[in-house]
């Protein structure tokens, strides 16, 4: 892609998502350009641990559109993509126990809520949305600290092979005897 098409699609994204506080990219040309405006923080080159999680949603997604493949093989490549990323986004993710389009949203349901209230009630529906939002990104922040003290936790269990440490007063060898003159 060009950057005038990359520019064009961002427009489209941002115009739904609103602006983002910055943008990570690897190095692709079509993002060392001027006509975006925008800085643009760039990733290592050919250090995939730097962005980890995308690159672990790119490797789920080419699953995806594989298995889709298989399954309509005269399928074209960007429609599959969209059901990809419609199955990925309505799936429950196994850390956080929500789909992706519910921790995003804030609502289960796929429907735009502005098309089904009465406009009347939008500011209503906007606080409720906040607070429904707020917990739950405090249950997400619960569910990922136990998940994380869990992988500690584990960590730090003896192995068989391992040994333990004793604390050195109650294990000192040397004793505070008088020695004699």
């Amino acid at each position: 892609k060009t950057s005038i098409e990359i520019c064009k699609n961002l427009l489209q994204y941002f115009s739904f998502y609103g602006l983002p506080e910055r943008i990570i990219s690897d190095n692709g040309t079509e993002f060392k350009n001027a006509i975006s405006k925008i800085d643009i923080h760039f990733t290592t080159p050919f250090h995939h641990e730097s962005n980890s999680l995308v690159e672990r949603f790119h490797s789920t997604l080419i699953e995806h559109l594989r298995i889709l493949r298989t399954r309509f093989k005269s399928g074209n490549i960007e429609t599959l993509m969209q059901y990809a990323l419609v199955a990925y986004n309505n799936s429950i993710h196994s850390s956080t126990h929500f789909t992706p389009f519910e921790i995003t949203f804030g609502h289960t349901n796929s429907l735009d809520p502005c098309y089904l209230i009465n406009l009347s009630f939008y500011s209503d529906y906007v606080l409720t949305h906040r607070e429904k939002l707020q917990h739950l990104y405090k249950d997400l922040q619960n569910k990922l600290e136990i998940r994380k003290e869990n992988i500690i936790n584990k960590r730090n269990t003896l192995g068989p092979d391992q040994f333990q440490f004793i604390d050195p007063h109650i294990c000192n060898c040397r004793r505070d005897v008088p020695q004699p003159q």
